[in-house]
């Protein structure tokens, strides 16, 4: 029935990279929603942190936007079933992150080689007034370079089973 919990977990959320190549889809709850400090995320973000859902590889798909915008500005026409254009990197041994070819905008990463995916808030739609993507907890926070003042749990490095708080510098 309308309101039960399986209905609210079988939301789905989407948005695109800069330049609409790629459409990335997240359906469900998101276990977490983290602000990261690591340097690999400011990094590759070039930004003091980076908001990202996580949730299960399951609840992620990516495709290409079949709009005829593909990125470029060219008039081909990319099919939604096709596989979208996308470059891969691994940030480290457990992390491999992916981005738009054509615009390079970060559209997700896999964890644990792909048994959990973090989505990158900046690239869904609409996340503003959404109570789900309410991040839930700050990581890496020794390493960042602003403080922040919320009462959010903030750990050492990430928030995992075996987390230890950030104790103040």
């Amino acid at each position: 029935g309308a309101g039960t919990s399986s209905d609210r977990d079988a939301v789905t959320r989407s948005g695109t990279c800069l330049c609409g190549a790629v459409i990335v889809m997240l359906t469900g709850k998101p276990t977490a929603v983290s602000i990261c400090h690591c340097v690999i995320c400011r990094k590759l973000s070039g930004a003091p942190f980076s908001a990202q859902a996580l949730v299960k590889g399951t609840q992620v798909s990516v495709v290409a936007n079949g709009d005829g915008n593909g990125g470029d500005g060219s008039s081909q026409q990319a099919s939604v079933a096709s596989p979208p254009a996308l470059l891969t990197y691994a940030s480290s041994p457990a992390v491999e992150r992916h981005r738009c070819a054509a615009c390079q905008s970060p559209v997700y990463a896999t964890l644990a080689k792909g048994k959990m995916a973090a989505v990158p808030l900046t690239v869904l739609d609409d996340v503003k007034n959404d109570a789900e993507l309410a991040p839930t907890h700050h990581m890496y926070y020794g390493d960042r370079i602003m403080d922040f003042s919320d009462d959010l749990p903030k750990y050492v490095k990430s928030a995992g089973r075996t987390a230890e708080l950030w104790k103040g510098d």
